[in-house]
């Protein structure tokens, strides 16, 4: 069996940063190294080839349809 690999990815950098913000659970600098790492990331998904899909997830009921039907495609 190969592996198959998804990437989830918020809908812009202002969203995932609003929704850590907006989570109210970690100090600045715990959301400072959050975003650093996302950045990061992001990144390499953008200048990558490894993922068979990107989700873009804007809805979770959207993007969770998405990734059960790539699974139950392969």
């Amino acid at each position: 069996m190969n592996a198959k690999f998804v990437f989830i990815k918020p809908p812009s950098w202002t969203e995932l940063e609003g929704r850590l913000r907006g989570r109210g659970t970690e100090k600045e600098e715990d959301i400072q190294k959050r975003l650093n790492t996302a950045k990061g990331e992001l990144d390499f998904c953008d200048s990558s080839n490894l993922f068979e899909l990107v989700i873009v997830n804007d809805s979770l009921d959207e993007a969770y349809s998405k990734l059960k039907e790539f699974i139950l495609s392969k």
